[in-house]
């Protein structure tokens, strides 16, 4: 698996803990800097827009199931 892989798995896992880009390039194995600019190259997106898309998109999700705005919160960005 490479490392672009290894932070999307990272993202996925961890996208409701408040997780920064050391974190991800930590668990990946490789520097934030490189990390940085590889998955933005890679996917077309940087990787912290990345990161806030998944999470906005797990808020979506909720609120279309009619839940309030403030477990939209809780549940999403684990705050």
């Amino acid at each position: 698996m490479d490392f672009v892989q290894k932070a999307l798995w990272f993202i996925e896992g961890h996208s409701k803990e408040n997780i920064s880009l050391e974190d991800v390039a930590k668990n990946a194995g490789v520097s934030p800097f490189y990390l940085t600019r590889t998955f933005s190259l890679t996917m077309g997106i940087s990787l912290m827009k990345y990161l806030r898309g998944r999470r906005l998109s797990e808020a979506a999700k909720i609120l279309v199931e009619n839940d309030s705005v403030e477990n939209v919160c809780w549940q999403s960005f684990g705050r």
